[in-house]
């Protein structure tokens, strides 16, 4: 697919190419791939899925690469995701446990790097990087449906690390914010 990079209702100029190939090696195991490329960006994802009597399963690592073309810096990083969820049939009841996520210090995403690169161009002084970016996440969420009433959703954060400003550290902030939601089929 390809195209022009959107957050919301605004388009910005850089165009965006990315592939994805999933390919089931059996009933239960599933590969995932993916590849993002754009002029200043690029990113490899690989991982699996795998559904068990005990719930399902999942991982994967994403590779990046990203370019400050104005501070003449590149910056190559890594993201780590885990994940497992189980679904009770009998009582319309699904669980994420456990939604991990580790991302070193030099991994950007492609919507920091549009970012921080608009930033540049806009302020030459800034500093490479400008913003918090997630170190490490947990996450909670449960769905659970309430027959004719419809569904309710919960998902918290339950813990967040970010990579400083401008320092090697790192600092961890714990909080629990809780999204609850009401839905009606």
């Amino acid at each position: 697919a390809g195209g022009r990079y959107r957050i919301d209702s605004r388009t910005f100029d850089e165009r965006v190419l990315q592939g994805v190939l999933q390919y089931g090696l059996t009933n239960h195991l599933t590969l995932n791939s993916s590849l993002l490329y754009t002029r200043h960006y690029r990113a490899g994802l690989f991982g699996f899925g795998l559904n068990t009597p005990i719930g399902a399963f999942s991982a994967d690592a994403t590779w990046s690469h990203a370019e400050f073309p104005l501070k003449n810096v590149s910056k190559n990083g890594y993201s780590l995701h885990s994940s497992y969820s189980i679904n009770f049939n009998e009582s319309g009841t699904n669980i994420a446990l456990a939604a991990y996520r580790y991302s070193s210090q030099d991994f950007y995403t492609l919507s920091d790097t549009i970012g921080l690169n608009r930033t540049f161009r806009q302020f030459s002084g800034a500093y490479l990087p400008e913003i918090y970016r997630p170190k490490n996440q947990f996450q909670v969420s449960l769905s659970q449906s309430l027959g004719n009433w419809g569904n309710l959703y919960l998902s918290g954060q339950t813990y967040n690390c970010f990579w400083f400003k401008r320092w090697v550290s790192s600092s961890c902030w714990a909080f629990e914010p809780v999204l609850i939601k009401l839905s009606q089929e």
